[in-house]
């Protein structure tokens, strides 16, 4: 994931992928820079929940999220990137 080149891919299978997996997470999520994907987990709703960060300024983000827009860099260049957190429900 390089200067928008590539963007997190996050699959998660219910069975081994060997023959004919059934998906039972799926999604394409990310902006036009760097973005990382730092950990992964499901909860005890069965919702996939995955941590990470990004320096893309137009990483997606819900209306009713926390902050809408990534913060602005310090002036020493110390915090050019911002983390996220997403929720994904398998229906």
């Amino acid at each position: 994931m390089h200067r928008g080149s590539c963007t997190s891919c996050i699959c998660v299978w219910s069975r081994e992928l060997i023959i004919d997996p059934v998906l039972t997470y799926g999604t394409y999520v990310g902006g036009s820079d760097e973005d990382y994907v730092g950990g992964i987990a499901v909860d005890g709703a069965g919702n996939l929940i995955v941590g990470g960060y990004t320096y893309s300024l137009d990483f997606p983000v819900s209306e009713d999220t926390f902050q809408t827009e990534r913060a602005p860099p310090d002036p020493d260049q110390t915090n050019t990137f911002d983390s996220f957190g997403l929720k994904l429900s398998a229906d």
